[in-house]
């Protein structure tokens, strides 16, 4: 009788055999894959940072100019 890693490395021949691309490549292919997906999540978290500090300096510089144009309209000048 054969033993299970005998079964799967007869499977594991046979579906090379019959594929364009051998089960290496393969893995290969879906390593590739899954560090595209890795860096690309990372380049969304970094946008996604900088999008947070752009709006945040940009309520800051909104406050300021309000604070500035209150001040102005009641003459109180620093």
């Amino acid at each position: 009788m054969i033993n299970e890693t005998e079964f799967r490395e007869i499977i594991r021949d046979e579906l090379d055999l019959r594929s364009r691309i051998d089960v290496d490549e393969h893995d290969e292919h879906h390593a590739f894959i899954q560090s595209f997906i890795d860096r690309e999540n990372r380049k969304q978290a970094i946008y996604q940072t900088v999008v947070t500090q752009v709006a945040g300096w940009g309520i800051v510089v909104i406050l300021a100019w309000i604070g500035k144009t209150v001040a102005n309209k009641f003459g109180v000048y620093y």
